[in-house]
């Protein structure tokens, strides 16, 4: 996985899981990503959004960087999980 996919499916997670706080396979993936993006040896710093997109930033290499995804993006697996919940209700 690319540093910016990982990026990319951390947020998505973190937006799921912030939003679905008792959602245990959510928390676990996000877990997982963060794992992976440990591996490509970054430390998420701060992430921010404003009415179009989300900012993240991180450490890599000894330098800041940022990360930008538009929130439609960013938002979309959240999106299709509220639509579709019977696909993701575990009992």
């Amino acid at each position: 996985m690319t540093l910016f996919d990982a990026l990319y499916n951390w947020l998505q997670l973190k937006i799921v899981s912030e939003a679905r706080p008792d959602d245990e396979a959510a928390k676990i993936s996000f877990e997982h990503v963060g794992d992976i993006l440990g591996e490509h040896q970054v430390k998420v710093t701060d992430v921010k959004k404003d009415e179009m997109k989300y900012y993240i930033t991180y450490e890599h290499e000894g330098a800041e960087k940022e990360h930008q995804v538009p929130v439609e993006t960013a938002e979309i697996l959240l999106q299709f999980i509220e639509q579709n919940p019977e696909r993701y209700e575990f009992k």
